[in-house]
């Protein structure tokens, strides 16, 4: 498209118009239903004398009908041109008259007229198109005659509906009586990260065989259960750590095996597990439980305690009783009298590793865990003290 066509094109349209705006709006209606064309064409009715609009535009050979000549930009395009139109995007524009080259006069709603590309302008649906909405009455609400009572199935319950006793609650931050401060968690400001907690006692320990357990019936599995377990209930509670699981790896004419090498994917079955406790009280033990899943007919499955075994971490004076080296420890029966053969279990106590250290120590005062998970547990730790210390409101225990 040239300039000099625009021009003459622009010229003959305007005096055409001036004239007599309906006698070219039929001749072109008539223009385009005598003489179909094979290139697309779209045809402009004026939305007076026309019967009620479709709810959809229909699609002929010819091209695509619609009614009424309002349209709007769908891009920013500046002219080019003399006799080119400036739009922008989401203008609305009134289409006088179309051109087969693609070419529409068009005027804005400022009265500035000009010629745009038909590529760049979608129909506007006039108010006659859009569907009314109607009010619906709202039904009259009818009480029942009767009402029945219907038993709902009970839920199932969680082994440890305590949360004290989960590793969530341990790992998280601690607030102090006073509730302005952790007890557990210290910032080191020289090298920007939490300062490493000393406890009473900090050990490893491996569970290396379980000798001579017998139960009744055929259990669907095994596991040892440790925590802190507070004799005296000074504290307010009994168990004052949270609960850590092992698996055996076999289990075979009641002798469990526990596997010596690393199982991926498997953490359950690692035998050993750290111990860190800031309680200076000899009345807090070390608690063992052996425990067998049981299922009778169709009840659920059970999680029978048989047997447990408790050891002493503290003396009166607050001296470690925990030495370095392998023992037997004989498990005893909970209120049962056992006749048979005491079953017996046999681990082994050491320290922390050299290289595990610097991490063990910045965990809380009171754990039980694999220690699989030193570095990412720290490393959570770390995160909570650059939280803490970047909060807004020093008063508040997190941001709002």
């Amino acid at each position: 498209m040239y300039a000099a066509d625009v021009d003459d094109d622009s010229d003959a349209t305007e005096s055409s118009a001036s004239k007599s705006q309906k006698t070219s709006k039929v001749s072109a209606l008539s223009e385009t239903k005598t003489e179909p064309r094979q290139a697309t064409v779209i045809s402009i009715l004026p939305q007076s004398k026309q019967p009620p609009p479709p709810k959809k535009a229909e699609k002929t050979e010819e091209g695509i009908s619609v009614r009424g000549n309002q349209f709007v930009a769908l891009v920013h395009r500046k002219a080019v041109n003399k006799g080119d139109l400036t739009v922008q995007k989401g203008d609305v524009l009134k289409i006088h008259s179309i051109r087969e080259d693609g070419w529409w006069m068009a005027e804005t709603a400022k009265g500035e007229r000009g010629m745009v590309p038909k590529n760049i302008l979608r129909h506007c649906a006039t108010s006659e198109e859009k569907p009314k909405k109607q009010q619906l009455m709202k039904p009259e609400s009818q009480k029942p005659k009767k009402t029945v009572r219907v038993k709902s199935p009970p839920k199932r319950r969680k082994i440890d509906p305590d949360f004290h006793n989960t590793l969530e609650c341990h790992m998280s931050l601690r607030l102090s009586e006073s509730n302005w401060s952790f007890h557990d968690l210290f910032w080191n400001s020289r090298l920007k990260t939490i300062q490493k907690r000393h406890v009473f006692t900090c050990k490893m320990f491996r569970i290396e065989k379980l000798m001579k357990y017998h139960v009744a019936g055929q259990p669907l599995g095994h596991y040892i259960r440790m925590c802190l377990f507070d004799k005296s209930a000074n504290t307010g509670r009994q168990v004052v750590s949270n609960y850590h699981y092992v698996c055996p790896q076999f289990v075979q004419n009641g002798i469990w095996t526990f596997a010596k090498k690393k199982i991926p994917f498997r953490p359950q079955f690692k035998p050993e597990f750290f111990v860190r406790s800031n309680y200076k009280m000899h009345k807090v033990v070390l608690r063992f439980e052996v425990i067998s899943l049981l299922k009778e007919g169709n009840l659920p499955v059970r999680h029978a305690k048989s047997f447990f075994t408790e050891i002493p971490i503290l003396d009166e004076r607050g001296q470690s009783l925990l030495k370095n080296g392998s023992r037997n420890i004989v498990l005893e029966a909970p209120n049962v009298a056992y006749n048979g053969d005491t079953p017996t279990m046999a681990i082994h106590i050491s320290d922390i590793p050299r290289r595990y250290v610097r991490f063990c120590d910045m965990l809380p005062d009171v754990l039980i865990w694999n220690p699989s998970f030193f570095r990412i547990s720290a490393g959570y730790r770390v995160g909570l003290g650059h939280f803490v210390r970047s909060r807004q409101d020093p008063t508040c225990a997190g941001e709002a």
